[in-house]
Formats: structure tokens, sequence, C-alpha cells
């Protein structure tokens, strides 16, 4: 979705939530949106597009703030008025908006921190004549029902415009399609078929296989033991007793 809205000439916010334990740093993927859309656009344009927003949206992304002995002298404060950054960041969206579409991605929101998700419900519900498309990413793997994110999220799904797709595991045909993306051409049937049943449609884990059949002739990678470990490790030592007969049991 960001290289086709790239390629039509849209605007791009994208950041990501952290797993930083407790509450995490506040508006994490705003300052890496901010930050990437800093690094990527013109001096002028940025002073622009920022406008009246600067010296809120420059106290949280210091690479905003014009450079030179004034920036510094006038630095703005760490501690910013959330109402008026809210307001200012809406602002900030209709300019940005105002010319090209802008399409604002935040992933793994299963890991929001709270000022990120109270800006992101203000927006969800004053958002009108912007010209924004937002993608939200949610694993809900790890989610216990009840869980205050899949409350919110439900929340956000009832405003006017929302959509929820809820992404199931990959067919046989969609894996073929995903590992003939990855390699630019055909991949032998015996691969997909050994990856489509190994990775059960999960779409990482197809992709780690992959790697690991062209790189290392079919050794486990890396990674993917990492990933598959980190989620037992927090098991209590009796349930973890049992997933180690099972792994054994097959």
């Amino acid at each position: 979705a960001i290289r086709r809205a790239e390629a039509n000439g849209s605007a791009i916010l994208h950041g990501a939530c952290l797993d930083l334990g407790g509450d995490g740093l506040p508006y994490l993927p705003i300052v890496e949106a901010l930050r990437r859309l800093a690094q990527a656009t013109d001096r002028d344009r940025l002073r622009e597009l920022l406008g009246p927003a600067a010296p809120e949206l420059s106290a949280l992304v210091p690479d905003l703030a014009e450079p030179g002995p004034a920036a510094e002298r006038n630095a703005p404060s760490a501690t910013v008025d959330r109402a008026r950054l809210f307001e200012r960041f809406l602002g900030f969206l209709g300019r940005l908006g105002a010319e090209v579409p802008t399409l604002a991605v935040v992933e793994d929101v299963q890991w929001v921190d709270p000022a990120t998700r109270d800006l992101l419900t203000f927006l969800v519900r004053n958002v009108t004549t912007e010209h924004v498309v937002a993608i939200l990413t949610c694993r809900t793997d790890d989610l216990h029902a009840g869980h205050p994110v899949l409350a919110w999220m439900a929340e956000l799904g009832r405003a006017p415009g929302a959509m929820r797709l809820d992404l199931d595991r990959l067919g046989p045909s969609s894996v073929r399609q995903l590992l003939e993306a990855i390699e630019d051409g055909p991949v032998p049937r015996d691969v997909l078929d050994s990856i489509w049943r190994r990775s059960e449609g999960h779409p990482l884990f197809a992709e780690e296989l992959y790697e690991a059949v062209s790189a290392t002739n079919g050794e486990r990678p890396p990674s993917l033991v990492d990933v598959l470990l980190g989620r037992v490790a927090g098991l209590d030592p009796d349930t973890l007793v049992v997933v180690q007969a099972l792994a054994v049991a097959g």
C-alpha cells in the first residue's frame, strides 16, 4: 500500500509501535513518522507544512526545528499541552493533504502507547474534510479476550468510514504468490508444498523458511527460532513442561 501510494504521489506518514514494556514512549510511531517526513522533505516545504504547528511538533521531533542558534535559544519545551498538540496535528494533516492525498500507517498497535492511542482516537473523530487515509495494523494472536487494545479498536471500528479487515492464514495458492514475489519467478512445487505445510500459512514463517531453504539448505533460521521461543518464554514452569512434551511428541 505504501509503495502504491508513493508511486501515485501521495504524502506518507509511516511509524510503528514497539514493545518497550509498561506504557512505552509517548507518541513513538508519530515521532518516527514525522522524522521520516522531515528527512524526505525540502526545508522550505517542511516549514510550509508545519505552519503554526511547528512549536508543538518540534517539541516531539527536534529534526523539525529550524537549524541555527535562534532555534537552540527558542527550543520548545519537552512538555506539550495535549489539547493544543492534537489540534495542531489535525491542522498539519490538513495542509499535508491539501495538494495530494496522505496515507498514514501505524503498525503493531497491539503495543500502542497511551498517548498515541489518545491522539489516534481524537483524529478518527475529527478528521472530516482532510484528505487522509489511515491504516492501523494489529497482531491479535497474543491479545486475550477483553484486552484494552481490542476494545479500543472495536470503538474505532464504529467511526464513519472505518473498515476492519481480519487476515486469515494463507492458503497454498497465496503462499505460492508470496514466495514467487520474493523469488521474482517460479518456485519448485516440492518447496512450495513443504513451506506451506511447515508454516501453516503464517506469512512471517513462510518467508523465513523460504530464506532458510534458499540460503542454508533447509536449516532452521535463527530469527525464526528466536521468534518461536520468545512466544513461550513467558509461560509458567508447569505449562512449559507440557509444551516441551507436546513438541517432542509432534
